[in-house]
């Protein structure tokens, strides 16, 4: 009996230990501040319309939406969907860099970050949606990951200069 429970004791702590080596760098990442309390996931944004590329590809090419990258400035350099503007979510000043915009509140909008497992789009728009500025606000939910893997047209910040 005593070697059964050694034996369960061992193959517990094992166990934990994998999990822990596993997962390290997901805590890494929490212990970086990387998950805010407000993670929320795409239940949580019920008011959001939630489009994928084929329809953000058709508003692009169309020229009638305004597409807002929410990624960090530094990623937003090394590339964005042609015509984007970055606001990033984590930015305080991204009223100041919504106010730049000055569209027609009726104009549509699609706030994209890097890929589905990003939510800094979903963060934005919401943020977007209850401060009123736009009416028709969307998220590409496969952002800039699946944009670039579907080849379409990319810009370079330094491409502008």
């Amino acid at each position: 009996m005593m070697k059964i429970l050694k034996e369960a004791v061992s193959i517990v702590l094992l166990a934990g230990l994998v999990g822990l080596a596993v997962n390290t760098p997901l805590l890494l990442r929490y212990a970086r501040g990387e998950f805010r309390a407000d993670f929320l996931g795409l239940k949580d944004h019920v008011s959001m319309v939630v489009i994928d590329k084929d329809r953000a590809l058709g508003l692009f090419e169309q020229g009638r939406a305004i597409f807002i990258d929410s990624r960090s400035p530094a990623q937003y350099a090394q590339g964005h969907i042609p015509g984007a503007r970055n606001v990033p979510w984590g930015d305080p000043s991204r009223e100041e860099l919504l106010q730049g915009l000055n569209p027609d509140r009726s104009t549509p909008v699609i706030v994209y970050c890097s890929g589905e497992a990003c939510r800094d789009s979903f963060h934005l728009a919401q943020w977007i949606s209850d401060r009123g500025y736009f009416a028709n606000i969307f998220v590409f939910s496969g952002g800039w990951e699946t944009w670039t893997s579907a080849g379409r047209p990319v810009e370079r910040s330094d491409d502008k200069e």
